[in-house]
Protein backbone atom coordinates (compact mmCIF):
# COMPACT_ATOMS: atom_id res chain seq x y z
CA UNK A 1 0.00 0.00 0.00
CA UNK A 2 1.36 3.46 -0.69
CA UNK A 3 -0.47 6.99 -0.71
CA UNK A 4 2.16 9.03 -2.86
CA UNK A 5 4.00 8.26 -6.34
CA UNK A 6 7.25 8.21 -5.29
CA UNK A 7 10.31 5.80 -6.00
CA UNK A 8 10.47 5.76 -2.07
CA UNK A 9 6.89 4.82 -1.16
CA UNK A 10 6.60 2.16 -4.03
CA UNK A 11 9.69 0.75 -2.83
CA UNK A 12 8.39 0.75 0.64
CA UNK A 13 5.05 -0.63 -0.31
CA UNK A 14 6.62 -3.78 -2.57
CA UNK A 15 8.98 -4.43 0.81
CA UNK A 16 5.96 -4.41 3.33
CA UNK A 17 3.29 -5.86 1.27
CA UNK A 18 -0.13 -6.59 3.15
CA UNK A 19 -3.59 -8.67 2.58
CA UNK A 20 -6.41 -6.24 0.37
CA UNK A 21 -8.55 -4.49 2.96
CA UNK A 22 -12.02 -5.14 1.22
CA UNK A 23 -13.60 -2.36 3.12
CA UNK A 24 -11.23 0.42 1.39
CA UNK A 25 -11.98 -1.46 -1.53
CA UNK A 26 -15.32 -1.25 -1.09
CA UNK A 27 -15.39 2.41 0.07
CA UNK A 28 -13.33 3.13 -3.46
CA UNK A 29 -15.73 1.18 -5.43
CA UNK A 30 -18.65 3.64 -3.98
CA UNK A 31 -16.68 7.10 -4.22
CA UNK A 32 -15.93 6.22 -7.75
CA UNK A 33 -19.82 5.50 -8.20
CA UNK A 34 -20.47 8.32 -6.68
CA UNK A 35 -18.66 10.43 -8.32
CA UNK A 36 -19.75 9.52 -12.02
CA UNK A 37 -23.08 10.16 -10.77
CA UNK A 38 -22.74 13.76 -8.84
CA UNK A 39 -19.07 14.72 -10.24
CA UNK A 40 -19.57 14.19 -13.69
CA UNK A 41 -22.53 16.40 -14.04
CA UNK A 42 -21.79 19.02 -11.88
CA UNK A 43 -18.36 19.56 -13.38
CA UNK A 44 -20.17 20.44 -16.59
CA UNK A 45 -22.48 22.86 -14.86
CA UNK A 46 -19.22 24.76 -13.28
CA UNK A 47 -17.82 25.34 -17.11
CA UNK A 48 -20.55 26.97 -18.23
CA UNK A 49 -21.19 29.40 -14.86
CA UNK A 50 -17.66 30.04 -14.20
CA UNK A 51 -15.47 31.27 -16.60
CA UNK A 52 -11.90 30.64 -16.27
CA UNK A 53 -8.70 29.90 -18.31
CA UNK A 54 -8.28 27.12 -16.84
CA UNK A 55 -9.87 23.66 -16.52
CA UNK A 56 -12.16 23.63 -13.34
CA UNK A 57 -13.38 20.72 -11.52
CA UNK A 58 -16.37 19.85 -8.96
CA UNK A 59 -13.39 17.52 -7.71
CA UNK A 60 -14.41 14.49 -6.98
CA UNK A 61 -14.82 13.97 -3.08
CA UNK A 62 -16.31 17.15 -2.14
CA UNK A 63 -19.23 17.12 -4.76
CA UNK A 64 -20.30 13.84 -3.78
CA UNK A 65 -20.12 14.83 -0.31
CA UNK A 66 -21.86 17.97 -0.33
CA UNK A 67 -24.56 16.31 -2.75
CA UNK A 68 -24.98 13.49 0.05
CA UNK A 69 -25.23 16.16 2.88
CA UNK A 70 -27.86 18.34 0.93
CA UNK A 71 -29.94 15.53 0.36
CA UNK A 72 -30.07 14.10 4.04
CA UNK A 73 -30.71 18.02 5.06
CA UNK A 74 -33.72 17.51 2.86
CA UNK A 75 -34.83 14.76 4.37
CA UNK A 76 -34.95 16.34 7.60
CA UNK A 77 -36.22 19.69 6.44
CA UNK A 78 -39.44 17.03 5.41
CA UNK A 79 -39.38 15.07 7.81
CA UNK A 80 -43.35 15.29 9.78
CA UNK A 81 -42.96 13.91 13.51
CA UNK A 82 -45.82 11.83 14.66
CA UNK A 83 -46.99 11.29 18.23
CA UNK A 84 -47.01 7.66 18.37
CA UNK A 85 -47.17 5.13 22.21
CA UNK A 86 -45.96 2.14 23.37
CA UNK A 87 -47.24 0.03 25.91
CA UNK A 88 -44.44 -1.22 28.51
CA UNK A 89 -45.28 -3.12 31.88
CA UNK A 90 -42.82 -2.97 34.75
CA UNK A 91 -43.25 -6.08 37.38
CA UNK A 92 -40.37 -5.01 39.36
CA UNK A 93 -36.95 -2.89 39.53
CA UNK A 94 -35.35 -5.18 36.97
CA UNK A 95 -37.83 -6.80 34.82
CA UNK A 96 -39.91 -4.70 32.38
CA UNK A 97 -42.18 -5.83 29.47
CA UNK A 98 -42.98 -4.30 25.85
CA UNK A 99 -45.53 -5.14 23.77
CA UNK A 100 -44.32 -5.46 20.19
CA UNK A 101 -46.55 -7.41 18.42
CA UNK A 102 -50.63 -7.35 18.29
CA UNK A 103 -51.94 -10.05 15.96
CA UNK A 104 -48.57 -10.50 14.60
CA UNK A 105 -48.19 -7.10 13.57
CA UNK A 106 -46.40 -4.64 15.38
CA UNK A 107 -48.75 -2.21 17.31
CA UNK A 108 -48.93 1.19 15.44
CA UNK A 109 -50.74 3.37 19.03
CA UNK A 110 -51.30 7.40 18.12
CA UNK A 111 -52.76 8.30 21.19
CA UNK A 112 -53.17 7.39 25.01
CA UNK A 113 -56.72 6.63 24.20
CA UNK A 114 -56.41 4.49 21.86
CA UNK A 115 -53.79 2.39 24.38
CA UNK A 116 -56.46 2.86 26.71
CA UNK A 117 -59.11 0.91 24.59
CA UNK A 118 -56.90 -1.67 23.63
CA UNK A 119 -56.16 -2.37 27.70
CA UNK A 120 -59.37 -2.31 28.12
CA UNK A 121 -60.30 -4.63 25.35
CA UNK A 122 -57.81 -7.10 26.38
Amino acid sequence: MFHEITKNAITHAIQHPRTIDQNLVDAQQARRVLDRIVGFEVSPILWKKVPSTTTLSAGRVQSVAMRLVVDREKEIEAFVPTESWKVRVQFDKKLVAELTKVNGKAPAFKTQKQIEEFLKNF
